[in-house]
């Protein structure tokens, strides 16, 4: 191989290089943009807290219809004459006790 071909492919090689930076840059931005959705979506996650899910506000959704359908649907809650509170589903009619 000449010094002719040499250069071409080192040239070739420094080419490929700066497209590869360009490539890194532009994902690197995209995982930052990632990143920073995950943490504002973060915030919209349900958990299982006892018998219901709920969200970081703490309203109580039914289990039946977010397992299911991944309908959020808030419970209502039924007064008892004991200590413990019941939520019951205005769609799926299923109730809960508050654990």
């Amino acid at each position: 191989m000449g010094n002719a071909e040499l250069l071409l492919v080192i040239s070739d090689v420094k080419l490929m290089l700066v497209e590869l930076k360009a490539e890194y840059a532009s994902l690197k931005d995209e995982i930052r943009e990632l990143i920073s959705e995950l943490g504002e979506q973060e915030n919209n996650f349900l958990r299982y807290i006892g018998s219901v899910y709920r969200d970081t506000e703490k309203m109580p959704y039914c289990p039946a219809c977010f397992d299911k359908d991944k309908k959020r649907v808030h419970l209502k809650s039924s007064p008892t004459d004991r200590n413990t509170t019941y939520f019951t589903c205005p769609v799926c009619k299923e109730w809960f006790e508050e654990a």
